[in-house]
């Protein structure tokens, strides 16, 4: 099991994910409903989420075709088992991660993290690579603060990345 050291005490996360703005998370959220009731997204709903994640891979998830993407979403946010999901998701162009998890955190019906190096940081985690080992503990981690904190994962997501924006150097010259 990973080690962690959480820098964020648990009567700081609604303060810090209340000081948290971000270009398009309106209109991320704005996909949520429309994503969830047709269960897949569509190829500018991906490039919208890969515009929001960092806006470097939007040439890359932009290669992507329709029906590809229709059909790879789709099967990830149907399944619960997280290895499936990232399996369909990694198949997409652009898609590491990062964005595969930003996938499932907005999309899937389960509570899912958003892999980021300030929400790492936070949490005082230095992966040396994105594995599913990784993954599978991250989100056991970060599901059980969620808990524990009574907080829904998007409010945790938030607090951790707003923390790290205002205690570190993390993402200075690029986000993640």
């Amino acid at each position: 099991m990973t080690v962690f050291t959480c820098r964020l005490r648990r009567e700081e996360v609604h303060h810090y994910a209340g000081l948290y703005t971000y270009d398009l998370e309106a209109t991320v959220e704005g996909l949520v409903p429309h994503v969830k009731a047709c269960g897949h997204l569509t190829k500018l709903d991906l490039v919208t989420l890969g515009e929001w994640k960092t806006p470097r891979i939007r040439p890359k998830v932009a290669k992507n075709d329709e029906e590809t993407v229709r059909s790879l979403t789709s099967k990830a946010l149907a399944t619960s088992d997280s290895r499936e999901a990232l399996d369909h998701l990694w198949h997409l162009n652009g898609v590491g991660m990062p964005v595969a998890s930003c996938i499932l955190h907005w999309f899937h019906r389960d509570p899912f993290p958003i892999v980021d190096a300030r929400a790492l940081w936070t949490l005082g985690l230095e992966p040396k690579s994105y594995t599913l080992a990784f993954w599978q503990e991250y989100v056991a981690l970060t599901r059980g603060l969620a808990q524990a904190w009574q907080v829904d994962m998007r409010t945790l997501d938030r607090a951790l990345w707003k923390y790290s924006e205002a205690h570190s150097n993390v993402g200075a010259q690029s986000q993640l």
